[in-house]
Parts: structure tokens; C-alpha cells; sequence
């Protein structure tokens, strides 16, 4: 296994769905012959770098094995050695079609508010209007979320000049009564936006 990649990764990020299929019934017969063995085709098995079948399918976008390996169980919420799980490189890469699938199982994923939320912060400053319209619309999204440094989507995708999502937030109620304060203590000083309760 090249990278400690199993074959159901490497046919998962060439779309070889046939081919998963077998792998994952494959897999299935032998947690019924032997309950106690791994198996290495499991759908959530990880490689060297801690990325399993899914992630490489949701890089490559192949939707039909994406549906596959959900279907077996592959968790949209499993993260690897960076951080990255399925749900979030699918955001990272703008893949609205890849989103939604990972986004309609992943609404059962213990994690998916905190998920969602930084996902949220993180398509509202880079700029990704499809994917922050996914998220307002898709679940119960609090467009007032903070970042660690108490930036809001709405502060992010003022910073960023997008008015497309200012008005995607603004129409979900994003408040706009903040005040700009300049905090230090930090190794440079940090223009940061904090709310206040007025």
C-alpha cells in the first residue's frame, strides 16, 4: 500500500465505483466471517497522512462514489494529521454539487453545528457566496458566530468587499451594531471588531 493508501482509497479517488462496491462488500463478508478483524478495505480506514476513501473522492469529485461510501458509513467529520475532513476540503474546493450530498448526511454527525460554523466563517471571508447561501439556507446557522478573534461572517465579507454575502447575512439577521477596537498584547497590534449590546 503506497502512502498506507488501501484499495478502496485508491478506487475511491479514481471513481471506480464498480469497484468500491466490491470492496465494500468485500469488507461487509468479512466482518461477518471473522466480527473481530479490521479489514482493510473499511471505509473509514485512514493512510499514512490520516485521510480516508472519502477525502480523495470529494478532491476528485466523484459524486457517485462519494454516495457509495456514504452509504457504507464514511464519515464527513473524519479529520486528518491537518485538520481537514471531507466536508471541509468539499467547501475548500467549491464543489456545491459535493457539498450538499456531504451536507444532507453530515446533518446527523455529532459536530455538524461546530462544523458548519466554521465553515461558515471560513466561505464568508474567502468568498464563497454559493457555499455561505448552502449554509444559511441548509441548517440553523447563527450568521452572528465568531472566530477566535471575534470576527463575524458578516465583518469577514465586509473586509473582503462582497456584497453578495453581506446581503445573504444581512437577510438572515446578521447584526450590524459593532464597534472597531484596536486590541494589543498581541506580537502586532490587532485591529479586531467586537459587538456590543446595545
Amino acid at each position: 500500500m503506497t502512502h498506507g493508501r488501501s484499495a478502496l482509497s485508491w478506487a475511491a479517488g479514481n471513481g471506480f465505483g464498480i469497484v468500491v462496491e466490491q470492496l465494500i462488500k468485500a469488507a461487509s463478508r468479512w466482518k461477518d466471517i471473522w466480527p473481530s478483524s479490521r479489514g482493510r478495505d473499511q471505509v473509514n480506514s485512514v493512510d499514512r497522512y490520516g485521510r480516508a476513501p472519502l477525502v480523495y473522492a470529494v478532491w476528485d469529485r466523484h459524486v457517485p462514489t462519494i454516495k457509495l461510501l456514504l452509504k457504507a458509513g464514511a464519515r464527513v467529520d473524519l479529520a486528518d494529521e491537518i485538520g481537514g475532513t471531507p466536508l471541509s476540503y468539499a467547501i475548500c474546493s467549491r464543489n456545491d454539487k459535493v457539498v450538499k450530498v456531504l451536507f444532507k448526511v453530515g446533518a446527523n454527525v455529532d459536530r455538524m453545528d461546530d462544523i458548519s460554523m466554521e465553515l461558515l466563517l471560513s466561505a464568508a471571508e474567502k468568498g464563497h457566496e454559493a457555499v455561505v447561501k448552502l449554509l444559511l439556507e441548509a441548517g440553523k446557522m447563527n450568521p452572528n458566530t465568531t472566530d477566535g478573534r471575534g470576527r463575524t461572517p458578516l465583518l469577514q465579507a465586509i473586509e473582503a468587499g462582497n456584497v453578495t454575502i453581506m446581503q445573504l447575512l444581512l437577510d438572515k439577521g446578521a447584526k450590524t451594531d459593532y464597534q472597531y477596537t484596536v486590541v494589543s498584547g498581541l506580537d502586532d497590534v490587532d485591529m479586531n471588531w467586537y459587538w456590543t449590546d446595545s
